[in-house]
């Protein structure tokens, strides 16, 4: 039988922080961890196109905070992490 990881058993793995995070981002945890994968990529390139529309330094800051937290996301989702 082949196993294949869920986005459900990364999550496992996740600090309260970025629970939080994928929650927002609506990741799910029946989902295979591709699609996973991909739905905080989506989100991360939606993320990415607001920075440019940021007129405030403050809102661009938020952003840009936003970006990081996702990125960090995406690391701790990343292929080969157990």
């Amino acid at each position: 039988m082949l196993f294949r990881s869920t986005t459900g058993d990364a999550l496992d793995r996740l600090d309260a922080p970025l629970l939080a995070l994928a929650s927002e981002l609506g990741l799910r945890r029946e989902w295979d961890l591709d699609q996973g994968r991909r739905q905080v990529t989506k989100e991360y390139l939606r993320w990415n196109a607001r920075i440019h529309l940021a007129d405030r330094e403050e809102e661009r800051a938020a952003v840009q905070a936003r970006l990081e937290q996702i990125g960090r996301l995406r690391e701790a989702l990343a292929p080969g992490r157990r």
